[in-house]
């Protein structure tokens, strides 16, 4: 009995960090309204100090507990879809990462964190006879997380919502496939450069966040109630 206690103050005490505050309750059933979740954006930077190309290397002073903790994310509210007969999320598969032993490419499933929207510009362009035209140039910016070996299959979550609009939490660690691979993933959507034709280009900025996914939480936002707490277990 000792020792489960003694796990269960552990927990709290990682999740609490994760929660950004500072003494969170495990046992609660609510989340607050204006629960957010960690700031992907800052995780990202601080696990962008190893290579994002697989290779071991450094970039300046690297904080370990980065990569030790355990953080919350809550993902886009736009991915989340619920009905009276579960909650699901949507999820976005490309090949992302290579195998360093088959040396084939491999998929990852990656789940919206956060949107930073669109940005549009226009510039005068120029082609090698001197004409001059109008090009705009789209750029989007979005994060993602991607559990890796086994844990990204979520599926349909057997939950009832309660009518408000349901909110979902991953609760994870940062991890690796392999010691060859990096903790940022960059997933390539689509996207295209301007041409004399065709005066607009596209460019997606993804950024991923590899994960150990350890549990799923689904929650109403109005209420704050939380309506399950899904345990993952990891699979070869």
């Amino acid at each position: 009995m000792r020792k489960v206690v003694f796990t269960g103050l552990i927990i709290v005490g990682l999740i609490g960090a994760a929660f950004g505050q500072s003494a969170f309750d495990m046992s609660s059933d609510t989340i607050e309204r204006n629960f957010k979740g960690d700031d992907i954006v800052k995780v990202v930077t601080a696990l962008n100090q190893f290579n994002p190309y697989g290779k071991k290397t450094i970039y300046g002073p690297f904080n370990k507990s980065d990569t030790d903790r355990i953080y919350a994310f809550k993902l886009a509210d736009h991915k989340v879809y619920g009905s009276p007969s579960g909650v699901w999320v949507e999820k976005m598969t490309v090949n992302s990462w290579r195998d360093p032993v088959s040396l084939e490419n491999k998929s990852e499933d990656h789940y919206l964190i956060k949107d930073m929207g669109t940005k549009v510009k226009s510039y005068t362009g120029q082609n090698v006879f001197g004409a001059r035209t109008r090009v705009e140039a789209t750029k989007e910016k979005r994060y993602f997380v991607a559990p890796i070996n086994g844990t990204g299959n979520i599926g349909k979550l057997s939950v009832k919502p309660e009518g408000g609009k349901v909110g979902v939490i991953f609760i994870c660690k940062p991890a690796r496939h392999s010691q060859d691979e990096g903790y940022i993933a960059r997933p390539h959507g689509k996207g295209y450069a301007a041409t004399w034709d065709m005066p607009w280009s596209l460019y997606e900025d993804f950024t991923s966040v590899r994960v150990e996914l350890q549990e799923v939480w689904v929650y109403d936002q109005d209420s704050g109630k939380v309506l399950l707490k899904k345990k993952i277990e990891k699979r070869p």
